[in-house]
Parts: C-alpha cells; structure tokens; sequence
C-alpha cells in the first residue's frame, strides 16, 4: 500500500516536470513575438520556472522511497530535469543575466594618457549620459591639455572651443587621486597635435563642472586621440586619475595618467534581481547534490 502510493506520487513529479518543461517553452515563445521584447519579461518567465522546477527537485529530494522501482523514478525524474528543463533554462538564464549586468554598468568618458618616450599619447573613448542638465553653453578655454591637482582641480582635453556646460551643483569632482600637474616650458596648457576623430569640443571637468561638446547627444561615442610632443618638464605620478561623476545617471567623466583605473570596477553588491537568481541556482545545485550523495549511499 506504501510502496503504491510512492510510485503514484513519483509519477505525479515526471507529469510536473514536464508540464513545466512545456509550459515553460510556450511562454518564452509567446513573449520573443511581441515586438519591443525587455528584459524583465524573459528575466521573470525564466525565473519563475526555475523556482517551480527547483520546488519539484527538492520535493523529490526529501522523500525516502525503499523500493527499487520507486527509486528508479526518482532518478529519472532527476535525469530528465537536468538533461532538458534545467539545462535549457540555465542556458536562457546566462544570457538574460549577462545583458542585465551590462546594461546596467554606468557609462562614461575616459581621458587616458601614456608616455611614449619623451611624448605623451592621449586617447579619449567613451560615451556620456548627461540626463536633463546641461545649464547652459560654455564661452569656451583654451584649446588643449590640462591636468592640474589637487589645488587647482583642472583636467581637460579640449580640440574646439564649440562647449556647453553642467554645473558642479549637478556632479561631484574628485581630484584627490591626481598629484602634480603638466608642466612644459612655461605653459600648463600642453598643445594637442596629430588629432584624430572627434574634432569639435571636448571634455573638461573644473571646480565649475563638466564641459562637454556643444551640440553632443546624451549617450553617444565619443572617441579622440592626440600626440603632445615632448619632452614634458613636469608630469604627475604615475597612476594618477580624477573623476567627475553626474548625480542623475552615474555616468563619470575620467583623466588617468599611466593609470589603469576604471569607474565602478571594484566589488558590487548584487542586484536584488540577481540575488534572486543566484539563490535559485544554489537551491536546485543542492537539490542535485543531495540526490547524488543518497545514491551513492544506496550503492
């Protein structure tokens, strides 16, 4: 009478396993042929069939069958789940997971700057969401490199004097990092030459705020290189860097000197969305390890 209701059980498992396999597939079709396709959509199908797919391992786990045939049962609901359900959708999750992380890294410009014997080499790439505050159009400075700090707290690499301007009430300019300025001859303003792609504006953040081109679409590429000949009388320590970062998105304006510095690439705390599917991972990665360690016992 047991051992019947076992079995009945165990095969009420493999019709829920594969009810969810299919029901599963049904719903990430439906959503693929809706057409503006987010995220969040796949992200919440994905993971709540997992959810409910782990919900069935761990049921299955916890039961003790004594009769062979049960145990059987209980290895092919088990082998079925991860050859097919399991697989599939940690295959749809790893991607969705991977775009969420990526779109979710704040943006921003980096002005890098290297020594190339007695000359520097500047490359700027990047793009830059500036959300709704640009304050207003800049009169322009003075063409080319500065990186002055602490003190004075002035980094730019500007090709035109074509501006505009968001004001220091809107960011937060850390110099901090930066030691010493450029210095050649008589002149803290180094000339760019050699200036290849972006020729209009450029970038400049001051105890004012950040400048940036007149006219530049909030979130485009922006990229620009240039030589400065040498030999520079005074330069900063190697790994020096300064940053402005916009309070609205994030996005951070950067100079970085022999530096390898990039904004944000420390450690994160996890999203809650990620959180989530982490924890849904390790309970079925348990579930499986306890199914292994009692077979194992019963050989």
């Amino acid at each position: 009478m047991f051992n019947g209701g076992r079995r009945g059980s165990q095969s009420r498992l493999i019709e829920l396993a594969q009810k969810n396999a299919r029901n599963q597939d049904d719903a990430l079709t439906r959503v693929k042929s809706r057409p503006k396709l987010t995220k969040l959509p796949v992200l919440t199908i994905v993971t709540d069939g997992l959810f409910r797919s782990a919900l069935i391992v761990l049921t299955e786990s916890f039961t003790s069958p004594s009769a062979e045939d049960s145990e059987k049962e209980c290895n092919f609901v088990m082998s079925s789940f991860l050859s097919s359900t399991y697989i599939r959708l940690l295959g749809r999750l790893a991607s969705v997971a991977i775009i969420a992380m990526s779109t979710n890294a704040s943006a921003g410009i980096i002005v890098d700057i290297a020594e190339d014997g007695d000359d520097l080499v500047v490359n700027v790439s990047g793009s830059f969401d500036y959300g709704t505050f640009i304050d207003f159009t800049d009169p322009g400075t003075t063409t080319g490199l500065v990186g002055q700090g602490p003190t004075s707290n002035i980094y730019q690499y500007i090709v035109s004097n074509d501006l505009q301007r968001i004001g220091i009430a809107n960011g937060v300019l850390d110099g901090s990092n930066w030691s010493s300025l450029f210095f050649k001859g008589s002149s803290q303003v180094l000339a760019l030459t050699d200036v290849v792609g972006e020729t209009f504006g450029g970038w400049r953040a001051d105890p004012q705020g950040l400048i940036m081109p007149n006219g530049y679409v909030s979130g485009t590429v922006w990229e620009s290189s240039a030589r400065i000949v040498g030999p520079i009388g005074v330069k900063p320590a190697s790994g020096s860097y300064a940053t402005f970062t916009l309070n609205e998105t994030g996005d951070t304006f950067t100079m970085r000197y022999n530096s390898s510095f990039t904004p944000g690439a420390g450690a994160t705390v996890p999203e809650p969305s990620t959180a989530i599917v982490m924890g849904l991972l390790g309970i079925v990665g348990f579930a499986g390890n306890r199914r292994r360690r009692r077979q194992e016992s019963v050989a």
